[in-house]
């Protein structure tokens, strides 16, 4: 298909938006971008391919994603206009176009490993995000760096916000304790091996927001250190590993990863959930960890790869506990203030790191409360 042509399959316009060009494509569907012509706005639109648009479970989960975005409603995640089928049965969600890198990339181009204060503000932002979706009972069950966008965004001290995507696979529970989830076949993996929890290694019914502090943390660990937590030849062997394995201490591989992060990286891999700490103390404590880690260059307005989603002005949803400190304030300084004035952050000091439930620790002076 030529960049400005769209597969045989789809029609030059869904709605008022007409098909530029294909931006990428996966196993379940592509991604374009389309132009709304009278209003000139720029938006991606994602197709689910006709193989699987026929299956109600497959469009279930697709369309899943929507109502799981729209209602945490936060700066952080990708947002959704609008979706729906079109009278073929092919099903598609309109979004934002995003202009920017994954996180993926990133790392890649970046020798492996982050510096530690892009690990921590990228860390603190997803963390925020997707504390913001549990308390409204979503749980993500698919993170991993391939769904982290990094745009340009003026209103964040780095110049920079992080976008989770990919929503598609998340466990929503409703108000009266029951659950909507994708039903899937007996034994279907639901996650990417290399960043899953070792409750969701062992199958879908234990999965809670407990595990998407399990999978950031893997992430952490790889952005700190450059490696991945487990590496195996298989699937099957790196589940085995989530669920039997410790991970080698992340100061082993990257000895200038500070007591405090590797702590808090480590907590968050515990494989009894119960003893990790909530996605809301986890931001807590990135937040407080990047006050005190060397300033960020801000990045410039451009980027480095073209994105498979939006746009110049990002949608401002809104604030959470965290995400928008950053553009409330003049100077990363008074965060501190800001942020110990909530009652949510205790600061953390050389030699002094935070008490979560779970394992008895280190000797610890400050804790942090998560309310």
């Amino acid at each position: 298909m030529s960049a400005a042509t769209p597969s045989a399959a789809l029609p030059q316009y869904i709605g008022p938006y007409r098909i530029v060009r294909k931006l990428g494509e996966g196993g379940m569907g592509a991604v374009f971008e389309a132009l709304h012509e009278a209003i000139e706005r720029r938006v991606a639109i994602k197709v689910l391919h006709p193989a699987y648009a026929i299956s109600p479970e497959f469009t279930v989960r697709f369309f899943n994603e929507a109502r799981a975005v729209n209602r945490v409603d936060h700066p952080g995640l990708v947002q959704i206009f609008d979706y729906g089928q079109l009278p073929g049965g092919m099903a598609y969600i309109i979004m934002e176009l995003l202009r920017g890198e994954s996180l993926s990339w990133r790392m890649k181009h970046s020798g492996g490993a982050l510096s530690l204060s892009e690990t921590l503000n990228i860390g603190w932002q997803l963390a925020d995000a997707l504390a913001a979706a549990h308390n409204k009972q979503v749980v993500h069950r698919d993170l991993k760096p391939d769904n982290v966008m990094l745009v340009p965004d003026p209103h964040m001290a780095t110049g920079e916000r992080s976008k989770l995507l990919d929503f598609g696979i998340a466990k929503i529970a409703e108000a009266g304790g029951s659950s909507r989830q994708i039903r899937t076949r007996t034994n279907a993996i639901m996650g990417t091996p290399l960043y899953m929890s070792p409750e969701q290694c062992a199958g879908a019914g234990g999965v809670d927001a407990q595990s998407d502090v399990y999978s950031l943390g893997v992430m952490l660990y790889e952005m700190l250190s450059g490696r991945r937590l487990f590496v195996a030849e298989g699937a099957g062997y790196i589940m085995g590993m989530h669920m039997f394995q410790e991970p080698t201490p992340i100061r082993a591989v990257a000895p200038s990863v500070p007591l405090p992060v590797a702590e808090l990286v480590h907590r968050m891999l515990y494989k009894e959930k119960a003893q990790r700490p909530s996605m809301l103390q986890v931001a807590s404590t990135l937040a407080s960890l990047f006050i005190l880690a060397p300033a960020p260059a801000r990045r410039s307005p451009g980027c480095s790869e073209t994105s498979v989603q939006d746009s110049g002005s990002q949608p401002r949803g809104l604030p959470s506990t965290l995400g928008l400190v950053a553009s409330q304030i003049k100077s990363r300084q008074r965060l501190p203030r800001f942020l110990l004035a909530g009652g949510i952050v205790a600061l953390v000091l050389p030699g002094v790191s935070f008490l979560f439930p779970g394992r008895k620790q280190p000797t610890t002076s400050a804790t942090a409360s998560a309310g």
